[in-house]
């Protein structure tokens, strides 16, 4: 068990590394971009934008459910 558990560390360590580094500029200047756009928007718009794509995602999920062909295993194949 001590091998398993040298191993687990080692890889905690390198996801910790991953983790905490710092993201690219690409991603900050996102985050900035998207931090500047949610300040302009009134909270109560954007309550309404959330909740609507939440119902759309609810739709979709729905509608897949309804659309796709379920294949059932057959005893004996």
């Amino acid at each position: 068990m001590h091998e398993y558990e040298v191993k687990v560390y080692d890889e905690l360590q390198v996801w910790r590394t991953q983790i905490m580094k710092q993201s690219g500029l690409m991603n900050r200047l996102a985050k900035k971009a998207q931090v500047k756009i949610n300040e302009k928007i009134p909270e109560k718009a954007h309550a309404i934008i959330t909740e609507s794509i939440k119902q759309m995602i609810k739709a979709t999920l729905v509608g897949s459910n309804i659309t796709t062909k379920k294949v059932y295993p057959t005893i004996g194949s």
